[in-house]
């Protein structure tokens, strides 16, 4: 057992040294660009701070979305604009799009993400992204998932990348005055990812990024609920190959189930070290709205003649230079099953 435990020691620490840790600004979360929800902390690993199981949701934690009913569709645009005036380019972007399919064994999602932000201060460069994952209920209140994320990466020295990710989350229910408390847990990036791709990262030298083996556990739940109001908070600790510490706390208020409020703060303590954390919060709306599709009988047939759709806006400093706004919608097609079946039993003197 002392030979196992030192093995696994030395493991680790001949991988840390070989993988030395530099991605760029923003690098460890770069898929939170290129949407106004994870901009403003939709990307907790315990599903967000009111939960919310879309199919971006991978992201951070595939087992999140394994008990959504209805197919999902997704889209986010987000607008990078740099004043720093060394650059060469003061504009760039990111893009996601994304689809969430239910079936009666798993729940299957596919997400699609486009990063291009060749700023000084956020030498990110170009990327295309694909991800998918798979996710079940385990157990009444446990829940798996299982994702592939595979890639590549240019402006500079070409990259790709080819990993895993796994995640689980678990759903207490409430614990004293908090609201549908979850716990959630992932192991991101188990592979191959964008490495060496001429981007400077937060210190002299190339950046690799997402960095490889990074677990990440968080807590969610309702501070305070009723039939008109929610406000309710997440937050999550990062750890990118256990070299460094992200603390995200993001709270959300929602009225009615129609208007949210969020707020999120983000502090990387290795950026901060380097000089490139900037502490002011993220903030971003969101209005939830249902509609009719009339006289579609392919609609009527799938039962999508009722329908629901949540259009977000959000606005985030990532440092001193940099800045992000960002839209973004997704459409669920359908209404939440929320009538219970309904059991008649039948006397032999009522036949």
């Amino acid at each position: 057992m002392k030979k196992l435990t030192l093995a696994v020691l030395l493991f680790f620490v001949s991988a840390a040294a070989l993988f030395a840790y530099n991605p760029p600004v923003f690098g460890d979360s770069v898929y939170e660009l290129s949407s106004p929800k994870t901009l403003t902390g939709g990307a907790s690993v315990a599903g967000g701070a009111i939960f919310a199981g879309g199919p971006d949701s991978i992201i951070s934690n595939p087992a999140i979305s394994a008990r959504e009913q209805r197919v999902i569709l997704n889209a986010g645009y987000t607008a990078l604009i740099s004043t720093n005036d060394a650059d060469s380019k003061k504009f760039g972007s990111a893009f996601q799009t994304s689809i969430l399919v239910p079936f009666k064994i798993c729940i299957l999602t596919g997400y699609i993400n486009g990063t291009f932000a060749p700023f000084n201060d956020m030498n990110l460069r170009n990327s295309m992204t694909f991800k998918t994952a798979v996710s079940k209920p385990i157990t009444e209140k446990l829940d798996l998932g299982l994702g592939l994320n595979g890639g590549f990466a240019w402006g500079g020295q070409g990259t790709w990348g080819l990993s895993a990710n796994i995640g689980g989350l678990y759903t207490w229910g409430d614990l004293a005055f908090m609201k549908n408390f979850r716990i959630g847990l992932s192991l991101l990036n188990l592979g191959q990812n964008y490495n060496y791709t001429a981007a400077k990262g937060i210190y002299d030298g190339q950046a690799q990024y997402p960095s490889l083996l990074t677990l990440k556990t968080g807590v969610a739940a309702s501070l305070f609920k009723n039939d008109i109001i929610d406000l309710a908070y997440a937050f999550d600790i990062t750890a990118p190959f256990f070299q460094n510490a992200i603390f995200d706390l993001s709270l959300q208020f929602a009225i009615k189930d129609m208007f949210f409020i969020n707020v999120s703060e983000k502090y990387n303590l290795r950026e901060s070290i380097a000089g490139n954390n900037y502490f002011i919060p993220a903030v971003g709306i969101n209005f939830k709205f249902s509609f009719g599709f009339k006289n579609n009988d392919y609609m009527s047939k799938n039962g999508w003649e009722e329908s629901e759709l949540n259009t977000y806006a959000a606005y985030r400093n990532i440092n001193n230079t940099v800045t992000a706004a960002s839209i973004g919608a997704d459409l669920i097609l359908g209404m939440k099953d929320t009538t219970p079946p309904v059991i008649e039993l039948w006397l032999d003197d009522e036949e």
